[in-house]
């Protein structure tokens, strides 16, 4: 991961990460696997729903806690 901090003003910052595509990638899969197999959706048994179901439905609340754990350095 690369960080950048840039001066926007004497008490501000701007705070630039890059982080490779298959590290983000790869904690994006291993995030959404996990919630397949603990999710109970209508009309599925208990972690048997679709992966493109269990996307569909948990697309932000996975987003957020990928890119809080990636900035954190989880």
């Amino acid at each position: 991961m690369k960080s950048k901090v840039e001066n926007i003003s004497s008490v501000q910052r701007r705070l630039k990460l890059t982080v490779p595509r298959e590290v983000v990638d790869k904690a994006f899969d291993s995030k959404y696997k996990t919630l397949q197999k603990k999710s109970k959706l209508q009309g599925f048994r208990a972690g048997k729903a679709p992966l493109f179901l269990v996307k569909k439905l948990y697309q932000e609340q996975v987003s957020y806690e990928v890119s809080e754990n990636l900035i954190k350095g989880n």
